[in-house]
């Protein structure tokens, strides 16, 4: 493989793994793994202290906006989440 080869990755949302493979691929398109991303945002929800109904209705509409393209939204609600904290 070189830096011109198409990649394809699968990614959960987390940044460190993608962010070294897009350094090193700068061309890499990657396709976002809901099912890992649900399960790292229900983990968070967790160590917020969420009951557990409470967590589906914290974590749904999250996963749901990203699947429709809105994830700057999301990373700014979550960023504003981590500062009140």
């Amino acid at each position: 493989m070189t830096s011109t080869t198409d990649i394809v990755g699968v990614a959960d949302g987390g940044i460190g793994l993608s962010k070294e493979l897009k350094k090193q691929f700068p061309t890499m398109q990657f396709i976002l793994d809901k099912s890992h991303l649900k399960d790292h945002f229900y983990e968070t929800a967790e160590k917020m202290g969420l009951s557990k109904a409470a967590r589906v209705q914290w974590v749904m509409p999250r996963v749901n906006a990203i699947s429709n393209g809105d994830v700057e939204n999301v990373l700014e609600e979550l960023g504003q989440e981590y500062e009140r904290n």
